[in-house]
């Protein structure tokens, strides 16, 4: 600080030293009320930004109940009706007619145990099914972990697939 400020610093000092030391009794009464009418405002107006939160969160709950979907529901099961054709009556034949055959006895099948394929635990559960025959390559046995001999893998085997409601395979076993 230089002189001057020194000065200037000592006058204010004797200025203030030299009036009242406190606001006079009805310059504190006003202040008093205006910071009481205040603080009376400020307290409704964070009230109703309360209660306008509050009106427009449950707005936004009822909105969202009334828009929600209906539930959704499995569609009934569609039965097929099929009509069996109706075989025409054939007359009888006299017992001279009669040719005997030899029927060839057929050969066994040997099958393997059902083999649950990898996607049919994701799949919904299995309430009816149907087993179709088919044909594949030997390298379908390679989905469910059989060995399969590297010569061979193109020639094709017979095979049960079990397939669910929804028309997708769930399980197949192999048949020699």
């Amino acid at each position: 600080m230089n002189s001057n400020d020194q000065r200037l610093d000592d006058a204010l000092r004797a200025v203030a030293g030299s009036g009242p030391q406190g606001a006079p009794i009805a310059v504190e009464a006003a202040l008093r009320r205006e910071f009481r009418q205040r603080a009376h405002w400020r307290r409704i107006r964070i009230g109703a930004s309360w209660a306008g939160l509050t009106a427009v969160a449950a707005a936004g709950i009822i909105a969202f109940m009334l828009a929600r979907p209906a539930e959704i529901r499995p569609p009934k099961a569609l039965w097929a009706r099929i009509e069996v054709p109706q075989i025409p009556a054939t007359r009888p034949v006299a017992r001279q007619q009669i040719r005997r055959r030899r029927v060839k006895p057929q050969a066994t099948e040997v099958a393997t145990s059902f083999y649950s394929l990898p996607e049919a635990s994701s799949m919904t559960p299995l309430e009816y099914g149907s087993v179709v025959r088919v044909q594949l390559p030997r390298s379908a046995m390679r989905v469910v972990g059989l060995p399969v001999n590297q010569d061979r893998v193109l020639e094709r085997i017979q095979a049960d697939v079990l397939l669910g409601q929804d028309g997708l395979a769930r399980a197949i076993r192999f048949i020699q």
